[in-house]
């Protein structure tokens, strides 16, 4: 897990560094979340400290209910804090999509 951590900080600082404004991508964050809460949020955290200066969790599944997005958003913007902007990146498997967004 911390080889993962260290990947997203070369990444991303690598980009941040070139002077690009750096979008994290974080594929399958909500299901991550459910399986290791603390490692899901240390990568956004790596992302944010190397340079990102926005976020966007991931539905990849498309399976997560609406109430919970909001919970897991609201989890993500208190854990990156201010400065990055937190999005969300919906699939439409079980037709939540509109829903989530």
């Amino acid at each position: 897990l911390e080889e993962n951590l260290e990947m997203i900080a070369d990444s991303v600082g690598f980009v941040a560094a070139s002077g690009r404004r750096v979008v994290y991508d974080a594929e399958h964050f909500f299901d991550g979340f459910l399986a290791n809460e603390q490692h899901a949020l240390a990568t956004l955290r790596a992302a944010a400290a190397a340079g990102a200066e926005s976020i966007a969790l991931c539905d990849t599944n498309g399976g997560t209910m609406p109430a919970e997005v909001e919970r897991l958003v609201r989890v993500a913007v208190e854990a990156v804090g201010p400065a990055v902007s937190v999005q969300v990146h919906c699939h439409n498997d079980c037709a939540l999509a509109v829903a989530n967004s």
